[in-house]
C-alpha cells in the first residue's frame, strides 16, 4: 500500500462516509508540528512552546521523518532535546511502588 493509505486517508474517507467528521479534533491537538516542518524540533533557537498551541495535548514526533532526514541526536536545548531530557527525568523518578516499604 502507498504510505498514508491505511492511516490519515482511510480515517478521513470513513469519517466522511459515516458522517462523523465533526467529531475529529483540530490538527493542533495531536499534530501541532507538521511532518514537513519536523526539523523545527531540532532547532535550538526554538522552545516547545513556540511549536504548540493552547489546545495541544501531545506532539507527534515523526520518527520515520527523523530517520529519513538523518537528523542525528538533537541539540540539548532544542525542543526534541528537552522532550528527551524531561522524559528521561520522568522515567528515572521512583514510583510509588519503588518507595513503598516491603511487606513484613
Amino acid at each position: 500500500m502507498k504510505w498514508g493509505t491505511a492511516g490519515p486517508r482511510a480515517m478521513q474517507y470513513y469519517a466522511r462516509k459515516h458522517d462523523v467528521e465533526n467529531m475529529a479534533s483540530a490538527r493542533a491537538v495531536f499534530y501541532p508540528v507538521d511532518w514537513s516542518d519536523v526539523r523545527a524540533l531540532w532547532d535550538p533557537a526554538l522552545r516547545l512552546q513556540d511549536l504548540i498551541q493552547p489546545q495541544t495535548l501531545v506532539v507527534h514526533l515523526y520518527n520515520e521523518m527523523h530517520r529519513k532526514l538523518h537528523l542525528g541526536s538533537p541539540p540539548p536545548s532544542s525542543p526534541m532535546g528537552r522532550i528527551l531530557q524531561e522524559g528521561a527525568a520522568l522515567l528515572a523518578r521512583p514510583t510509588h511502588q519503588d518507595t513503598a516499604k516491603p511487606a513484613e
